[in-house]
């Protein structure tokens, strides 16, 4: 989802929309130019002025609970609303910080049909990906970390310039293994053997800094590690089974 998709006033195929179609497509354009770069590790600032919402564009977003409680880490991916609570002059419920690098761009000032709109579609969105992403925390600790990788390479925004075969090849940056293992309800040690045995199998191959390419054979049904993979590591798969725990969902 993007701001320039999203059917704002005057879209409706009305003979007499021409001018508010056209404003409202300056709009978008006006706070995409305005929109913000993260990269990895990097915070969401609150502002000194009113707190304006923002859409992800792309890449993720790890948010953490303010509050002190016992609640879910949730993720963000490209067409989540962030900030939306200070529509209502409340505090800010989760800390948005980036486990990929991100843009974020300020939503444009929208009359009340285009909000229903673009929060009807946000909501479906969010619906349609809810079953995949509670996948993150259930099943082999291979399958959720495969799982959160192939995620991440769908909303990346690749760089096909940078390297002959991104434009048609999955990559995405590679997330710490704090955050990978937070997202997974995994152990960061057993992370980091999951993540070597993907790379000996040859299912990722690290394309200089942060970015790993991701082999086709990864968004195949019945994907699995090979055994010749799993014990080449010190630990075989047993610590590759441990059952999950407390939810982690998405936003």
């Amino acid at each position: 989802m993007s701001l320039t998709s999203l059917p704002y006033p005057g879209a409706a195929p009305h003979a007499d929309c021409g001018e508010s179609n056209r404003y409202a497509r300056r709009a978008a354009a006006s706070a995409i130019e305005q929109a913000e770069h993260l990269l990895r590790g990097a915070a969401i600032q609150p502002g000194a002025e009113q707190p304006v919402p923002r859409m992800l564009i792309s890449g993720a977003l790890r948010l953490d609970p303010v509050a002190e409680r016992a609640a879910p880490v949730l993720l963000a991916l490209p067409g989540s609303l962030i900030g939306l609570e200070s529509l209502r002059g409340r505090p800010a419920m989760y800390t948005a910080r980036a486990i990929v690098a991100c843009v974020l761009a300020p939503l444009p000032h929208l009359d009340d049909a285009a909000w229903r709109d673009l929060l009807m579609r946000s909501l479906i969105t969010q619906q349609e990906r809810a079953a995949e992403l509670a996948e993150l925390r259930s099943g082999p600790v291979p399958e959720r970390v495969r799982r959160l990788l192939v995620l991440l390479s769908q909303g990346s925004r690749g760089g096909a310039g940078l390297s002959p075969w991104r434009a048609a090849t999955p990559s995405c940056e590679q997330p710490t293994l704090v955050d990978i293992a937070a997202l997974t309800d995994t152990a960061e040690e057993t992370v980091s053997r999951v993540l070597s045995a993907m790379r000996r199998q040859g299912d990722l191959v690290r394309d200089g800094g942060r970015r790993v390419r991701l082999d086709p054979r990864m968004f195949e049904p019945g994907w699995t590690l090979s055994a010749a993979a799993t014990y080449a590591h010190r630990g075989g798969t047993a610590a590759l089974a441990r059952p999950s725990g407390p939810g982690c969902f998405h936003a």
